[in-house]
């Protein structure tokens, strides 16, 4: 026979396992609006839990965003991939939230492009020859507001995988959550910044994101559930 495990990739469906005070746990967290911080060792399940959580809150009405950062190895690529999560998810048909956030990313400096694809979807880009290029800190900002503007249409939550690249990209990129965060801006907004280099991890909580929120660690699931599954 095939070998019936998944395992080298996100599961859902009938391959996904327990976790189910994890998934209630981050449930309450996206539903009132608030944020967590998750942290797991790699291939323990965070990103299946990631998506099943998207997928039961979205059953229930919230706009849900995810931004992978695993391959982002610069700020101007965590801003794309920010931005795009945004427009897809939280912002999804809110017109004039996704215009809104793209009119003034072009202000922020000259050499910024912004492109809407017919999907709703925004892109990101830079000129060459500007000298210098753009804040990227300040783009990043402008989209997490925009976060706050969907936010008054629906309860909207936005994912951040591999949430450690920004501390490794910029030291304190970590801390524009946490400040805005702290200062209002993101009222009604969950976050969930979640990581698998736990020990990255755990030094951004400790510096930047100290009581921001629920903080979550998975386990190894337990022999006496995985057994019979």
């Amino acid at each position: 026979m095939s070998n019936p495990f998944t395992y080298d990739e996100p599961v859902d469906g009938s391959d996904f396992t327990d976790r189910e005070d994890d998934l209630d746990t981050l449930l309450s967290v996206i539903r009132n609006g608030r944020n967590a911080i998750l942290m797991s060792p790699r291939r323990y399940g965070k990103s299946s839990l990631l998506a099943e959580a998207r997928r039961r809150a979205e059953k229930e009405g919230v706009r849900v965003g995810v931004a992978d950062l695993m391959g982002c190895g610069s700020e101007e690529l965590i801003a794309q991939q920010l931005a795009a999560a945004v427009s897809r998810g939280p912002a999804r048909g809110l017109q004039a939230v996704v215009q809104g956030l793209a009119d003034r990313i072009a202000r922020l400096r000259a050499g910024v492009s912004v492109t809407v694809e017919p999907t709703g979807s925004m892109r990101l880009g830079v000129a060459p020859t500007i000298e210098g290029g753009p804040r990227w800190s300040e783009v990043i900002e402008e989209v997490l507001r925009s976060l706050a503007e969907a936010a008054r249409h629906h309860r909207v939550c936005l994912m951040v995988d591999e949430f450690q690249k920004t501390a490794e990209v910029e030291e304190e990129m970590p801390g524009i959550f946490k400040r805005m965060s702290d200062d209002g801006e993101l009222k009604g907004v969950s976050l969930v910044l979640a990581g698998s280099k736990y020990h990255v991890m755990q030094a951004i909580v400790a510096t930047h994101l100290q009581r921001m929120g629920t903080e979550m660690g998975l386990e190894p699931i337990p022999e006496g559930v995985m057994v019979p599954f």
